[in-house]
């Protein structure tokens, strides 16, 4: 990838014309470090510079190998590639999620993508969130019923990045929460009332959807007939109304059940030592279950 001269701590680069020498970026008060054209992140106290082109690379990622065999993808070997290798200029990082448009290592054959610092990352290390050492888990621990950061509160999709977790413990999350030098933000909670709220706005959405799904596909079945056959109106119920149905019939059960509690003295007194007249809460489940069949 590279050659060097070692009197003059020079290197010529595959992915520059000029040659870049080796500088000091930590002797430079006030002024920002360069950022390394491979990873896209600050070089550290030194980095290889053009000076006349402002081009820079950190010494790691100026040194790195033509390809390698990663734990992430122990099947094949991932080659190392200047520009990503689809055409729309980027790619997804199997280990963090995130997206990129610098260097990479790449498997053509399965279409696995590791930026230059997720493909050196620590197989352990020490974070002051936890008291024990957090590994790096490259397969999914929960057989696909997914994640949630124990940093960021965010939820995330272990089948197709890695992770830092502590297997113990079942304290863990995303490698960027565990690798970053900054605290990473909390997911806030926020009042219950405004989440039920959303919650059922969301369910409301997906049952229109549901709806115009279903009434599509009877519109698709009706055309398959003869002129004759087509129908405009079809007055069998639709996802919504046999949800909203249901709904009815639960409340009004627990209505009728709350009622008889009142009239039977179903709470129960504080002297009789919290006995219940009424039925339990066993009771409940039972009754809206025979109520809905």
């Amino acid at each position: 990838m590279e050659r060097e001269n070692k009197q003059e701590s020079t290197i010529y680069h595959i992915t520059h014309l000029h040659p870049l020498k080796l500088t000091a970026t930590s002797l430079r008060p006030g002024e920002a470090k360069p950022v390394c054209y491979a990873c896209r992140h600050p070089c550290a106290d030194s980095a290889y510079e053009c000076a006349a082109c402002r081009y820079a690379l950190d010494p790691t990622c100026a040194r790195l190998p033509r390809s390698l065999l990663h734990p992430a993808h122990p099947a094949h070997h991932l080659s190392l590639h200047l520009s990503p290798a689809y055409p729309t200029g980027g790619f997804l990082c199997n280990a963090c999620g995130h997206a990129g448009a610098a260097f990479s290592f790449h498997c053509s054959r399965c279409q696995f993508d590791l930026h230059l610092p997720c493909a050196a990352l620590p197989a352990e290390l020490r974070h002051p969130s936890h008291p024990h050492p957090m590994k790096l888990l490259h397969q999914d621990p929960t057989s696909g019923l997914g994640y949630i950061c124990d940093l960021c509160r965010g939820a995330f999709d272990a089948k197709s990045q890695s992770m830092y977790i502590c297997a113990a413990c079942d304290f863990g999350g995303h490698v960027k929460c565990f690798t970053s030098a900054e605290a990473p933000a909390q997911r806030s909670v926020g009042d219950p009332a405004a989440e039920i709220l959303a919650m059922e706005q969301k369910l409301m959405a997906s049952m229109v959807m549901a709806d115009i799904s279903a009434q599509g596909a009877r519109n698709a079945v009706a055309l398959t007939g003869g002129p004759r056959e087509y129908r405009y109106y079809d007055p069998a119920p639709l996802p919504s109304q046999y949800a909203a149905m249901a709904n009815s019939m639960v409340m009004n059960k627990l209505a009728l059940l709350s009622m008889s509690k009142e009239t039977n003295g179903g709470g129960g007194a504080v002297g009789d030592g919290g006995a219940a007249a009424g039925p339990g809460g066993g009771d409940v489940a039972r009754f809206a279950g025979k109520g809905s069949n």
